[in-house]
């Protein structure tokens, strides 16, 4: 597991990757992050020294909160914010890395969805972190585009369907500027090198992590299993496209705006198909807090 820590004496560092939405409640101190349980991802949980853990659907909340922890200020964002344009390693753990699905796309105003409002919508897996300061672990190294939803892969039936046809082609080529984002989100906390930082869920599972005085590590990742899904993906001439899963997220949250999906792009001439894109972390830096959402 690859550290990669903001705060080198951090008690306990958290990486969070794959489908997963995050907001920090100011009034409650703590990072919300909802984990939507659609059925070809898997959620798990690892800690060093204690193995991997595979978090059921029925499981709607874990908590980590330490004993005693330092307030910290939530957000790594020294200076100007990342040129997403540019694969720059100067200021890699910015947390502007995290694309903002309700400022950096054209979605005008972003309201959660709630079950109320669609009995049938996704569930979601609560994580709520006390006490951390968020930022970017590592930065996904794939170009990325972000053409309308309609007109390169509509949604039917909630799912994307991808077409390989001159026009859609046209439109990913001609997509005037890739972008990067983050790959991992990182969430340190400090805690007396006596205490403990504890890991509960709302089906009765708790653990306890004593602290040392190296620190301890947790990654927490919402991935479809390995092996290629070949309907997303589809070649121009001189480059792989390969079908991202941002659009996945209009099940978690209404759009006033335009509706983009992600696509991931490379040039033929690279080693392959790009297919791994985008099932990235994102932040809502618009709303208070994700409440709607469990």
């Amino acid at each position: 597991m690859s550290s990669n820590q903001l705060l080198q004496d951090a008690s306990v560092t958290i990486g969070v990757s794959g489908l997963s939405v995050a907001c920090h409640n100011d009034a409650l101190g703590r990072w919300e992050i909802a984990i939507p349980r659609f059925d070809d991802h898997q959620l798990s949980l690892e800690v060093t020294g204690l193995g991997t853990f595979f978090i059921e659907p029925q499981v709607k909340l874990i908590e980590i909160k330490g004993e005693n922890s330092a307030a910290l200020e939530p957000r790594n964002e020294p200076g100007q914010a990342p040129d997403r344009t540019q694969l720059s390693q100067t200021n890699s753990q910015d947390l502007r890395w995290l694309t903002d699905f309700s400022s950096e796309l054209p979605h005008q105003i972003v309201s959660v969805v709630t079950k109320a409002d669609n009995p049938q919508r996704v569930d979601v897996t609560m994580l709520y972190v006390h006490d951390a300061i968020a930022y970017t672990k590592s930065i996904d190294s794939s170009m990325l585009i972000r053409p309308d939803l309609d007109s390169t892969a509509p949604l039917v039936d909630g799912r994307a369907k991808v077409e390989q046809t001159t026009a859609v082609l046209d439109i990913l080529e001609g997509v005037p500027t890739a972008v990067f984002e983050a790959r991992v989100m990182g969430l340190d906390i400090q805690s007396p090198k006596d205490g403990r930082v504890g890991i509960t869920m709302d089906n009765g599972a708790a653990m306890t992590i004593p602290l040392q005085d190296q620190t301890q590590q947790i990654l927490i990742t919402n991935v479809e299993p390995p092996g290629d899904d070949a309907s997303r993906f589809i070649d121009s001439d001189q480059f792989h496209f390969g079908l991202g899963d941002l659009y996945r997220y209009y099940e978690l949250f209404n759009v006033t705006g335009e509706k983009v999906h992600e696509w991931g792009k490379q040039p033929k001439t690279g080693a392959g198909p790009n297919r791994n894109c985008c099932c990235n972390t994102v932040q809502v830096g618009a709303l208070p807090n994700l409440g709607g959402l469990p």
